[in-house]
């Protein structure tokens, strides 16, 4: 099968991006064509050689910005003329908006893939907004990582049902247990760190949209009631400089860590007992699938979309209403004797239905 894969860019961070880079070097491994088409030109994951990378960034630099969409949109309609590729998959709004247009009067089956809940990222322009409405249906299927993300299209931007198809992301599982491998010191960051305590692991930008706050400041009831608890939080972000002064100000230096980026967070999260999702909502919730591989129980606040749905509300892990809800059962792991291998036994059997050789499949039997 040939496939074309177009994006903004293949540039770190992204979760998109991640997983545009995944399913090409899937897809290449099982003996298919694959070419990464990117609006710029910034690669930072890797790719397997055999996968053709073309740009679509024009090379005179003094051209206007306004005018490089129109370039771009020139070069890539020629390159859907030339090519017969047997599926098309764009990611992220200005890459599907420029594939739905160059695929016009082509024979291309396009389908563009949504990764946001819309109206939180578009709502405020109308342009954008008018633009979704009158596009995207334009696309053979559109492709939404979560029902949360499914609900939002319809409802704020009237895309027919028929239309949308439901595809997670996939979890690189074996990927994951390699790179956890890698040797981590946590003593070196918990001079308390204890096998006995309950341990406590969470991921994501310092924002307010995570709530970090709120899972910080569970902690400190926790260590009042006299539970030995730690928690660290993997990310950087703006709030930084807010929640180590909430840190202060509650005495946890010894119990909460700020640990900042890393390109590995799973050597450090292998050593924990639970990751909790504090998240007020996301798209989907990558770092929680990313944890579930792992075999670490999930909660998750109740109503956050993706991380429900990954958890199917409650099935396979503890989704919480509210900080009483979430101490409740952080003492019940800590108390009760089979709680935690219980939920770490869900997790991996979670992490398996969403591995990256059955979402891959998904993609190649998608139906008009």
């Amino acid at each position: 099968m040939k496939i074309c894969l177009v994006i903004n860019s293949l540039a770190r961070g992204g979760g998109a991006e991640r997983v545009a880079s995944e399913l090409a070097n899937y897809w290449i491994s099982k003996s298919h064509e694959v070419e990464v088409i990117i609006l710029d030109r910034k690669v930072e994951y890797s790719l397997n050689e055999k996968v053709v990378v073309t740009s679509l960034l024009p090379e005179n630099k003094l051209i206007k910005s306004y005018i490089k969409p129109f370039i771009q949109l020139k070069k890539l309609h020629k390159i859907f003329k030339k090519n017969e590729n047997d599926l098309i998959i764009s990611f992220l709004f200005r890459a599907n908006i420029i594939s739905i247009i160059s695929s016009i009067f082509t024979e291309n089956k396009m389908i563009i893939s949504e990764r946001s809940f819309s109206k939180e990222n578009y709502s405020e322009s109308s342009l954008i907004k008018f633009v979704i409405k009158k596009i995207y249906p334009r696309a053979c299927k559109i492709i939404a990582i979560s029902n949360s993300v499914k609900e939002s299209l319809m409802k704020d931007f009237e895309i027919p049902e028929m239309k949308i198809e439901v595809i997670s992301n996939p979890v690189n599982i074996s990927k994951i247990k390699e790179q956890s491998t890698e040797e981590f010191d946590i003593n070196r960051y918990f001079c308390s760190f204890k096998e006995s305590d309950l341990n406590i692991v969470s991921v994501g930008r310092l924002i307010e949209l995570k709530n970090f706050e709120f899972l910080i400041n569970t902690v400190s009831k926790l260590l009042d009631k006299k539970y030995n608890i730690n928690l660290l939080i993997i990310g950087e972000g703006p709030n930084e400089p807010i929640l180590n002064q909430l840190i202060k100000e509650k005495g946890l230096e010894k119990n909460v860590i700020l640990y900042g980026y890393t390109s590995n967070p799973f050597k450090i999260m292998k050593n924990f007992d639970v990751f909790i999702s504090a998240s007020t909502y996301e798209a989907f919730g990558n770092a929680v699938l990313e944890a579930m591989s792992l075999g670490i129980p999930v909660m998750a606040l109740k109503g956050n979309g993706g991380p429900n749905e990954i958890l199917k509300q409650g099935e396979y892990g503890v989704i919480y209403n509210n900080d009483i809800d979430l101490v409740e059962n952080l003492i019940k792991f800590i108390k009760e004797e089979g709680v935690l291998k219980k939920y770490s036994c869900l997790s991996l059997n979670r992490a398996k239905n969403h591995s990256l050789e059955s979402i891959s499949n998904k993609y190649l039997n998608i139906k008009e």
